[in-house]
């Protein structure tokens, strides 16, 4: 998809945190980072940086390269979503939804 601010990590390792993967992008500025395990075992992750300019820095400088926790992780744009992004709710109803 066309460049955006938010980054798809795809393949990230169950056991890996949000904190693991933050460590890896704080030469990036001020980025967040939402991670939720499904039923399945799998992890979407995705991370939010500030400018286009700083999530396109990231993945062309990372693309092929990137790893978490020793695993190796696919980066793409993630499309804009019309859901409200979901570090800015913290209602608890639905969050074990899948």
């Amino acid at each position: 998809g066309a460049a955006s601010r938010d980054v798809k990590l795809s393949g990230v390792p169950a056991r890996a945190t949000e904190a693991d993967v933050l460590s890896q992008l704080s030469d990036y500025g001020d980025v967040r980072v939402r991670m939720s395990h499904r039923r399945d075992g799998s992890v979407e992750c995705a991370a939010s940086f500030e400018s286009v300019e700083l999530a396109q820095a990231f993945v062309e400088g990372s693309v092929g390269e990137f790893a978490v926790c020793g695993v190796a992780v696919d980066l793409g744009y993630s499309e804009p979503s019309r859901a409200p992004p979901q570090w800015r709710t913290h209602r608890r109803e639905g969050a074990m939804a899948v």
